[in-house]
């Protein structure tokens, strides 16, 4: 059981501020079948999961004078998942999951002010920080194809 989910979003504005942020985590569960082959199957399953976070903005501050903030960010971890399989038919199934996770990672903010007519930049600061999380993740619905 493999997820993936990527995120990209580029703006450009009329001000010449750009906005982009890219998004990317990838997750893989191990799935155990409590009771395999019957009408109602309940799951358990954990995985490793994994991602980074690339956001870079450009804020007009007057004509001349570019705020730049630079975050990246990655994070590894364990993530979760308990479901319910029901087959109406052999090759046919509803399913429904609840996903959760807990993650350990790193951010790297840069943020500076740019002079765009001396091209001349004051670099403001540069923090590290640990995250820490653990959360509730989503719930899925679906239906599934054997073949």
């Amino acid at each position: 059981h493999v997820e993936y989910f990527n995120e990209y979003n580029y703006e450009k504005f009329d001000n010449d501020e750009i906005d982009f942020f890219f998004f990317f985590f990838v997750t893989l569960n191990c799935l155990y079948y409590f009771r395999y082959k019957s009408k109602l199957n309940v799951y358990a399953g954990i995985g490793p999961r994994a991602g980074f976070i690339n956001h870079y903005d450009e804020d007009a501050v007057n004509d001349k004078r570019l705020e730049i903030t630079d975050i990246d960010s990655w994070a590894v971890g364990l993530n979760g998942v308990i479901g319910c399989e029901w087959f109406p038919l052999d090759y046919l199934s509803f399913l429904g999951e609840y996903s959760f996770y807990g993650i350990y990672g790193k951010t790297d903010r840069k943020y500076w002010i740019y002079d765009e007519i001396t091209h001349y930049s004051q670099y403001y600061s540069n923090r590290y920080s640990d995250n820490y999380e653990f959360k509730g993740n989503t719930v899925k619905l679906g239906i599934a194809l054997y073949f």
